[in-house]
């Protein structure tokens, strides 16, 4: 059961809007059911909770798991021909050696995904792909817009993808055997070369994959019954006492959440830029970042209700710093869409936005 640890509300000086963030510790992932071996070809899991299922050598030919929770799911050998993961959450799903070519993915989160031993993937209008172990994989499909960050790339032949220059790839590992389209430089892109692992046993990878998927969660704590007034806005705000020692300060990070919120909601774009980590600005422009911001913003409209529910935790590759990914959802007024923000603490102990994106829900 996820337990709240952190409410604000504020009202913006340019306009009436409502944000809500509530960074949640995660409870014990459920242990799944198991499926394994069953023929399920067919079957309708739409919008159902099935994560840490076991899929494992289930035959799974035109399943439906439209907008599922699969987080953590076995599919290790499944034959998945003709399944529909449109809108899935598959983050940390373990693909390995699994039937795929013809599985449809629109708009799935396959993040921490491994899929060793597959041997095609087409990406197209994937949700996103950070941290996913895509080793000497062979993909297709648009990639323009993918979040490639974090992916470990290293002997896949990405070749036959196009649009990859318009991906988020930065800090994704490639090696010497990474194939990648002609009019694509992988240094100039911030991609990073790491040559020795592409070829690790299979149990040792899969090991790695279980621990790291048990490390993605920091342990955080409930929220306290405090209430105290904002003097800027008058709007009540909940905070949590001060972080126990060892454990992230969840106060810190969502007052950096909130100032960069209320920034990019004020149109302080260039303001955004300068007060973000200096990781941020690593192949961006203050110019390129205000232009992108104006035109996403103009066709959301004003936002009226935000709201996060947990934190995940990664490395940073290329500086080893401990980063802090919040995925916010938030409404506007013409839609819904999730505010991914990174956040990493710098030398002089804040915490500061390294990454932003922005991804409409379907």
């Amino acid at each position: 059961m996820n337990l709240p640890i952190l409410r604000f509300s504020r009202v913006l000086a340019a306009s009436v809007s409502i944000l809500c963030l509530c960074i949640s510790e995660p409870g014990a992932h459920a242990q799944g059911k198991d499926m394994s071996d069953k023929d399920l070809s067919g079957k309708d899991f739409t919008g159902q909770d099935l994560s840490g299922t076991n899929f494992n050598d289930a035959t799974l030919k035109n399943t439906k798991f439209e907008k599922a929770n699969l987080q953590g799911a076995n599919f290790t050998e499944a034959d998945l021909t003709g399944a529909n993961m449109t809108g899935a959450d598959l983050t940390g799903a373990n693909f390995q050696d699994a039937i795929i070519p013809q599985a449809y993915f629109y708009q799935a989160n396959l993040s921490k995904a491994n899929f060793r031993g597959t041997r095609r993937l087409n990406i197209g209008s994937v949700a996103s792909l950070r941290g996913t172990d895509l080793r000497k994989l062979e993909l297709s499909g648009n990639a323009s817009g993918i979040d490639f960050r974090e992916a470990d790339l290293r002997g896949a032949k990405l070749s036959d993808l196009y649009a990859l220059k318009d991906a988020r790839i930065k800090r994704a590992k490639y090696d010497k055997a990474t194939r990648f389209p002609s009019d694509f430089d992988p240094v100039e892109a911030g991609l990073v070369l790491a040559e020795g692992e592409a070829d690790e046993p299979a149990t040792k990878q899969a090991a790695n994959t279980q621990a790291a998927a048990s490390d993605t969660k920091p342990q955080t704590k409930p929220a306290t019954t405090d209430n105290e007034v904002s003097a800027a806005s008058g709007v009540g705000v909940k905070k949590p006492d001060a972080a126990p020692a060892g454990k992230p300060d969840m106060k810190a990070m969502g007052k950096a959440v909130e100032k960069f919120l209320v920034m990019l909601d004020n149109g302080q774009y260039d303001e955004s830029f300068d007060a973000a980590a200096p990781s941020f600005r690593n192949g961006l422009t203050k110019a390129s970042w205000a232009s992108n911001l104006k035109q996403n913003r103009a066709s959301l409209g004003k936002p009226t209700d935000r709201s996060a529910k947990k934190v995940d935790t990664n490395t940073d590759l290329a500086s080893g710093k401990k980063t802090y990914v919040i995925p916010v959802t938030s409404t506007f007024a013409n839609g819904t869409v999730t505010e991914e923000i990174t956040l990493v603490q710098d030398t002089d102990g804040e915490f500061r936005v390294s990454d932003y994106s922005i991804t409409t829900q379907r």
